[in-house]
């Protein structure tokens, strides 16, 4: 037991010396660093230079996320324009709320949709509004497929649905053919609508 103790002791004392001689040099280093202003100095400035770089580098992925925006923005502005000159107030309100949207994108937080996906979100939203309440009156569906015409004059070139067969067709080659696995290789070119109808019925021949 007496030896176990001894042991216990000689222990405590070595981790003691250890502890003592890491304090030393942390002191050392302090010191040092305060002998010399020019460490210092290099310190600061390489903590300022690396936030400048962060800065810089979120100030670049905000004007690049702007300038892949601004070909499609210079583009319904333009035609903002027209419709303005033309007094076509229906077709400028819809342009409006295009670009209001595409702005807004640029400030959301997160990843940040192009151009097209905001544009595409906007029909999405518009073909929604008309299935669901299309039919409540004459004039309200009217309006929605005048806006959705006008919406389309701005989304990406779609895959046409021979495409979209042909494509269907290569995938099944490759393996199972189900909603979940082949929708997302669609998204963004071609019409949902289509797909999920060739998927439902779909059969290999």
């Amino acid at each position: 037991m007496g030896y176990y103790k001894s042991a216990v002791f000689e222990s405590q004392v070595a981790s003691q010396k250890l502890m003592n001689a890491a304090a030393d040099i942390l002191l050392a280093r302090v010191v040092n660093q305060l002998a010399n202003p020019d460490m210092i100095f290099d310190s600061i400035t390489n903590l300022i230079t690396e936030e400048d770089k962060t800065e810089r580098l979120e100030d670049k992925l905000v004007k690049t996320n702007r300038s892949e925006m601004k070909m499609l923005l210079e583009k319904i502005q333009a035609e903002i324009k027209q419709a303005m000159r033309d007094k076509a107030a229906d077709r400028l309100g819809v342009l409006r709320l295009i670009v209001a949207d595409i702005k807004n994108e640029a400030f959301k937080e997160g990843k940040k949709r192009t151009e097209d996906e905001v544009v595409m979100a906007y029909h999405k939203r518009l073909v929604k509004a008309k299935d669901e309440f299309g039919s409540t009156s004459e004039a309200y569906l009217k309006q929605l497929e005048f806006e959705i015409k006008v919406t389309e004059e701005f989304l990406p070139k779609l895959m046409t649905e021979d495409e979209v067969r042909e494509q269907i067709k290569v995938l099944a080659e490759k393996g199972t053919i189900d909603m979940r696995s082949i929708m997302p290789f669609f998204k963004g070119k071609a019409d949902p609508r289509i797909v999920q109808n060739l998927i439902k019925n779909w059969s290999v021949e």
